[in-house]
């Protein structure tokens, strides 16, 4: 009888587990490509097929359990997108010759992702334009070049990817709980680690343990 209980527990244990799992459908749809394998792989394992479906005329449907959401290697014929798992019904509209995935509907991430750069055009492009044009102006559009000028150019620069840097982990803050901050992180903070570990301070428990957020712990010990 004891057994009859352990087995019946077990077996309710397996289940809770596996309700707990990540389930979504992403349904692809390519250009500039017609026929292939699609395959999901882990950021830390390009051999391990997670998932995987076929492609025709540039359409799948890729669907199935992950342990968690999270950020994934997408193989579509052998090109790589990157992308963010987060949703649980996406549509992946993609060029097969430029891969990318800020076309990536139903995906909370694509979302912040976007806001990001319209911040960065915003605080970062903008400023740096704008100095451009002092720039032609000093030099008589690049005709009568000087050390003023160069030297005026490159502070321009400097202040611009400063101001960059505030506005950015500012973002981060007003966004702790988004599962794609981790990401863009990693992405921004480059050999910064000190930038890295303040944003990194400014994420949810819930973040910080996500498997984002532990690929980003990894980058900063």
């Amino acid at each position: 009888m004891k057994q009859v209980i352990l087995f019946v527990l077990l077996g309710m244990g397996w289940n809770i587990l596996s309700a707990q799992k990540y389930t979504f459908k992403l349904n692809g749809d390519i250009i500039n490509v017609k026929d292939g394998k699609v395959k999901l792989f882990s950021p830390t394992d390009s051999v391990n097929v997670l998932l995987g479906t076929e492609m025709k005329n540039g359409v799948f449907t890729l669907s199935g359990k992950l342990n968690e959401p999270g950020y994934y290697i997408l193989n579509v014929a052998g090109v790589k997108f990157p992308i963010v798992m987060d949703g649980k019904d996406m549509i992946l509209y993609g060029d097969y010759l430029a891969p990318d995935t800020k076309l990536l509907k139903g995906s909370p991430g694509v979302k912040t992702r976007l806001a990001k750069d319209r911040l960065y055009n915003q605080i970062f492009e903008e400023q740096v334009s704008d100095s451009l044009g002092r720039y032609y102006e000093m030099t008589k559009n690049g005709l009568n070049l000087s050390m003023e000028a160069e030297q005026f150019m490159m502070n321009a620069i400097q202040k611009a990817s400063r101001d960059w840097k505030e506005a950015l982990l500012q973002f981060c803050k007003q966004h702790p709980g988004d599962l794609y901050i981790p990401l863009l992180i990693m992405k921004e903070m480059g050999k910064d680690i000190e930038w890295g570990k303040k944003a990194y301070e400014v994420l949810t428990p819930e973040i910080q343990a996500s498997q984002p957020g532990r690929l980003l712990k990894e980058m900063l010990e």
